[in-house]
């Protein structure tokens, strides 16, 4: 398995309760932005100041996950965000240390392509817990059901161990057998994940 460092960058904004943390997954693809509200109250005017800045930096989404919170829920609709999914998180006992914000890539190869990947970022919450991220993993279709995807989540969990307090990721709301699969490798419900697609907009 091989593992590659990716850069990213952190946006703290001004009289926020919040960090806005645009990321890659490759360096030269167009990034994503991810929420970090650190589950404090939200407000619309937040929200908006975050997916505007997302937009500006030509960023091709802005995820935000919630547990439920009846006033943030409220402002991410209001806010043109999707209720796109379920969060999942694991926690660690003994949380590990984090020098910098950044991303790690995993991938499996056999001796011709890779056939598997999976991106996770350590990133810190805006009181300075570090947390981890797991963006996606992916599997080429031939290659499933022959072990790549636990491979490639236990090495997300033993980055995430050693680096942070806590593991979370999302799925979409129809991937049922995910959601079980998560359930089974110790991932606990926690929220919802909502997502605003700004190329559509």
């Amino acid at each position: 398995m091989d593992s590659n460092y990716l850069d990213i960058q952190k946006v703290r904004l001004p009289r926020t309760k919040g960090v806005l943390y645009l990321l890659r997954n490759d360096p030269h693809v167009t990034p994503f932005a991810f929420i970090e509200h650190s589950r404090q109250p939200g407000s619309r005017k937040l929200l908006e100041t975050f997916a505007s800045t997302a937009q500006n930096s030509q960023c091709y989404k802005i995820i935000g996950t919630t547990n439920h919170s009846p006033t943030l829920v409220p402002s991410y609709n209001l806010c043109g965000f999707a209720d796109h999914g379920i969060e999942f998180t694991l926690t660690f006992p003994n949380p590990g240390t984090l020098d910098a914000p950044h991303g790690v890539r995993f991938s499996i190869s056999d001796q011709t392509k890779e056939v598997a990947h999976a991106y996770v970022y350590l990133l810190r919450t805006p009181s300075g817990e570090p947390f981890a991220y797991l963006e996606d993993i992916n599997v080429n279709k031939e290659h499933q059901r022959a072990g790549c995807g636990i491979r490639l989540l236990e090495a997300v969990i033993a980055c995430a161990q050693e680096h942070a307090g806590s593991l979370i990721c999302t799925s979409r709301h129809e991937r049922k057998h995910i959601h079980n699969w998560y359930m089974r490798h110790g991932f606990l419900p926690t929220g919802r994940e909502y997502r605003r697609n700004i190329l559509d907009e």
